[in-house]
């Protein structure tokens, strides 16, 4: 850009695509080739992916480049690596731009903390609750040494997203090594960057949290938790599919979910930041706030010795 209103490449709502032939980078319309003005010109220089695409359709040219109303599709498989980049002043002849994610990447583990205990989660079996939809994205201009950066805000009609997290079966046991992840390596759920706070399973039920004016966040996790060892106790959830097929063995757990990184106060969906959550399997709630897997705890005291006499025996 040279102006707001007068770019010295593409228009003020849409780029000129730039495309890698596999060797190289040029432009994907040769007709649409642009030169440097001359060897002394400062230009200014904005870069975004996907080009044009129904998930970024483009942008508008005010204080920068804003997206305005992006929307995060609800199908994982739709979401697209929302990026974007900015390179100040520069001159002829090469413009190095590093792309950076406009986006915060989720992705979780398991393990099971209980003691000779096993959880089985369903495929596809966790859902993020409360998660918001649509917001606009503005990479303004900066000044050096300033880096520049990409600015979230929720839009006013945005809505509670639930996001299906794509997922293989999996059981989980004590005596597993390491944590399972959750997420294959070449799946990813992109979110749009947002603080929100927690469900609290003291205050409200998960029916109470969804509505419209309650947006705390929470994961639903459909899975079946039992013993072991034999004889199997199966605690939630049952060993066997009902009659028809419906997976009654499965049943949910809710698990409070926040922006922050617990137990710290930092904010963490931020873009570029690629988060990964561990379930740690051993409690959890039920969607009116009671516990899962509560344990029989006891409180002990001993009294003290009782002296009694006894008597005289005779010799």
């Amino acid at each position: 850009f040279n102006s707001a209103t007068d770019p010295y490449m593409g228009t003020t709502s849409v780029g000129v695509q730039i495309k890698h032939d596999g060797k190289e980078w040029g432009y994907a319309d040769p007709t649409k080739t642009c030169y440097w003005p001359d060897a002394t010109t400062d230009l200014v220089f904005y870069g975004y992916t996907p080009f044009a695409s129904a998930v970024v359709p483009g942008f508008t040219k005010a204080g920068g480049m804003v997206f305005t109303n992006y929307v995060v599709p609800t199908d994982v498989a739709a979401q697209k690596d929302f990026m974007w980049a900015y390179t100040s002043t520069k001159k002829a002849p090469n413009v190095a731009m590093a792309f950076n994610h406009a986006l915060v990447r989720v992705n979780f583990k398991a393990k099971m903390v209980t003691p000779n205990m096993k959880v089985d989660i369903e495929a596809n079996g966790i859902t993020i609750c409360n998660i918001m939809n649509k917001g606009t994205a503005t990479v303004a201009p900066v000044t050096a040494p300033a880096t520049p950066a990409v600015a979230w805000a929720t839009a006013a009609d945005a809505t509670a997203q639930q996001i299906i997290v794509p997922s293989a079966a999996v059981t989980i046991e004590n005596a597993t090594v390491k944590d399972v992840s959750l997420i294959a390596a070449d799946q990813a759920v992109m979110l749009m960057p947002q603080t929100f706070a927690a469900w609290d399973p003291q205050t409200g039920t998960i029916t109470a949290v969804t509505a419209p004016e309650n947006k705390n966040g929470y994961l639903k996790v459909m899975c079946k938790i039992y013993s072991a060892t034999a004889p199997v106790t199966y605690y939630h959830g049952t060993a066997t599919e009902s009659v028809g097929g419906a997976k009654d063995d499965y049943k949910p757990i809710y698990i409070p979910l926040s922006s922050i990184k617990l137990p710290s106060t930092d904010q963490i969906w931020k873009a570029n930041n690629n988060i990964t959550y561990t379930l740690n399997f051993g409690g959890g709630y039920a969607d009116d706030g009671t516990p899962i897997l509560n344990p029989t705890l006891f409180t002990t005291t001993v009294k003290e010795w009782t002296k009694t006499d006894g008597g005289i025996l005779p010799m």
